[in-house]
């Protein structure tokens, strides 16, 4: 569909100077520096942020946030993934945040609730230290009551122990997915 002489990939079937497009964001090649990602042209097509990915119900981590064992004192290796979840909040200044903590199964439930809420508060208050306002967010701890996988074995109980950034609404409620519009 792109006349000849205008077709920067003659040998590829693309929409775009006649270059595929397989990230979808309107940039090829050279100019699109992270083709199989989707991000803007100010960033050279690449995302904005490397190491979470924002949602409409959820800001996701691309890995974990660390603690001390059994304590709820954040890691400095996670302060750069803290960091940049603080800078999406600051980029979106509608969203609204609930920090929630989980554990696994091992242990005294009590305690695990105890270690889930603290570890929820303390990168509630990590993230207020880089301007996020504290009326943006709110930290719950659910202990091992909201499991992901199963608490028998290794694998499973690492899965389980986790913070997750759920977007609410100004009530506090978690943001639904948007249902597909019936008919197409």
């Amino acid at each position: 569909g792109v006349p000849d002489k205008e077709d920067r990939c003659p040998n590829e079937v693309g929409t775009i100077n006649g270059c595929p497009d397989p990230d979808g964001d309107g940039l090829v090649p050279p100019n699109d520096q992270c083709p199989f990602a989707p991000g803007n042209k100010d960033d050279k097509g690449c995302p904005k942020y490397k190491q979470i990915v924002v949602t409409a119900e959820k800001i996701e981590l691309n890995q974990k946030i660390f603690f001390a064992f059994g304590k709820a004192q954040i890691l400095s290796k996670s302060f750069a993934l803290l960091n940049e979840v603080a800078q999406a909040l600051r980029d979106n200044p509608s969203l609204r945040i609930r920090i929630e903590g989980h554990t696994d199964s091992t242990g005294n439930a009590k305690q695990n609730k105890a270690l889930s809420q603290g570890r929820a508060d303390a990168v509630l208050e990590y993230l207020a230290t880089q301007n996020v306002a504290r009326d943006r967010m709110s930290a719950q701890g659910f202990g091992s009551e909201v499991p992901l996988d199963t608490n028998r074995t290794a694998e499973g109980r690492e899965r389980n122990r986790r913070v997750e950034f759920v977007m609410v609404d100004d009530k506090g409620n978690a943001v639904a997915p948007t249902a597909p519009k019936a008919g197409g």
